[in-house]
């Protein structure tokens, strides 16, 4: 997982709650 920072990370972290992986993986790399 990309965590590029603590705003970035909770973003992540709430993420996990909501998304599976995969999405959350296209999700990062479209934002990258």
């Amino acid at each position: 997982m990309g965590i590029r920072g603590t705003d970035r990370q909770i973003d992540n972290i709430e993420f996990n709650f909501i998304y599976p992986d995969g999405y959350e993986l296209a999700v990062w790399t479209a934002q990258a």
